[in-house]
């Protein structure tokens, strides 16, 4: 029986190859990765946007009293409700109830790369927001038109993905500057006229 001198593994010259190979993949690939955590994040927070209106919307419409979507011009929005709830001694009271606070920054250094802007039609940035949903599921009369934004827009860094969530214009809605208007996904109206990139 002859026996083979030669072992049949691997050399460590095919190893170090594979893997500088493998590294160098790696390398290559990190920018594109951290392009697309970045642009996860933009779209979270444009959802968590959209989100918040519609359970505005949904509120207003379960409990037939008007409901109000609040940004901070930061990171937090909220929904308030004025209801009439009893006060212990039979009395109706109209008290302003919180019904969902979220912040998607604070101290969470991870989330400060992402900006959220308010706009009107005109280009014009709001500094807060303060939108009334009536029973009907529209934006009611009663929102102050100078609280009240046509679209949020969401970005990352310079260069960056940009969301829209458009308000007003055809509804409550997440949409892709980068896709065409004719696109379900992309904007129409006014928003059209955003840059699809952040500045």
């Amino acid at each position: 029986m002859k026996t083979d001198r030669h072992s049949k593994g691997l050399t460590l010259i095919e190893l170090m190859t594979v893997v500088a190979i493998l590294v160098l993949s790696l390398v290559l690939a990190a920018p594109s990765f951290s392009r697309f955590l970045d642009d996860r994040k933009v779209r979270n927070v444009a959802e968590s946007l959209h989100y918040g209106m519609l359970r505005a919307v949904s509120e207003a419409a379960n409990a037939n009293t008007p409901a109000v979507f609040t940004w901070d011009g930061h990171t937090t929005w909220t929904i308030t409700q004025q209801r009439f709830e009893d006060d212990g001694s039979g009395t109706s009271v109209l008290t302003t109830k919180t019904l969902e606070t979220f912040n998607w920054g604070g101290a969470d250094a991870n989330w400060s790369s992402v900006s959220v802007k308010a706009m009107k039609k005109n280009n014009t940035a709001l500094t807060d927001t303060a939108i009334a949903f009536d029973t009907f599921s529209k934006v009611s009369d009663s929102s102050d038109p100078n609280k009240l934004p046509d679209w949020f827009e969401v970005c990352g860094g310079p260069g960056s993905r940009k969301f829209l969530v458009t308000v007003v214009e055809g509804g409550i809605k997440v949409c892709d500057p980068l896709l065409p208007s004719t696109d379900p996904k992309g904007c129409k109206g006014a928003s059209v006229s955003a840059s699809p990139t952040c500045p």
